[in-house]
């Protein structure tokens, strides 16, 4: 293997590693608290299943794209690219909107918990939302994931090119059948992948004297 070869083979487990990695951190981010607060004197502690709903199937299609770059070609290279940098704004955005507005990302929980829905209700019930650190690690995972979806086309030019000895070798198992002719003989009623008939002594012997 040539010099190239070998960098860019490490630059594409690199790569798909990185958003492997991204997306499953994502993914556990989820699983923590998000923000803390009170509610009728009573410490209140919202996770990501409220907070950010869509953070988890963000994170599982970021994971599906990761795992279709490694058998991918040039041109759905650069379609999961595009799918990989909004895939990032979207997950960014989840951690955005709850720094944004705290007291919003808590109304589910606070509904739960009281029955009081309404934003008017929850502001009187809710005191001092705040979030944790994990709605700021979802705006840099976000961030990280679409910067690799920008540099996504530039470093796939440098990765290997698939081999095509799997291919060679199946075309030279074939022994060079024809798939149209066999389709034509199967539509007759014949069976293509059964032997030859050969024929027999007498008939040969018949066919010399002819």
């Amino acid at each position: 293997m040539t010099e190239h070869a070998s960098g860019g083979r490490r630059l594409r487990i690199a790569t798909i590693t990185g958003m492997l990695l991204l997306h499953a951190l994502a993914l556990a981010a989820w699983t923590g608290t998000w923000l803390t607060g009170r509610v009728q004197d009573t410490p209140l502690a919202v996770g990501g299943d409220v907070a950010a709903p869509a953070l988890p199937a963000l994170s599982l299609c970021g994971l599906a794209l990761a795992a279709a770059l490694t058998i991918s070609g040039p041109f759905f290279r650069a379609v999961l690219a595009v799918l990989q940098v909004l895939l990032g704004i979207s997950i960014a955005l989840s951690g955005i909107l709850v720094l944004g507005n705290p007291a919003a990302a808590a109304a589910p929980a606070v509904t739960a918990r009281t029955g009081v829905g309404g934003s008017a209700g929850v502001a009187e019930l809710l005191d001092g939302a705040t979030a944790t650190a994990l709605p700021v690690l979802a705006v840099a995972i976000g961030a990280a994931s679409a910067a690799l979806g920008v540099l996504l086309p530039a470093t796939s030019r440098h990765w290997p090119t698939r081999s095509r000895r799997f291919s060679t070798d199946a075309a030279d198992t074939a022994g060079g059948t024809d798939p149209i002719e066999e389709w034509d003989a199967l539509s007759g009623g014949a069976d293509p992948t059964a032997e030859p008939e050969v024929p027999r002594r007498s008939d040969r012997d018949a066919g010399g004297f002819e």
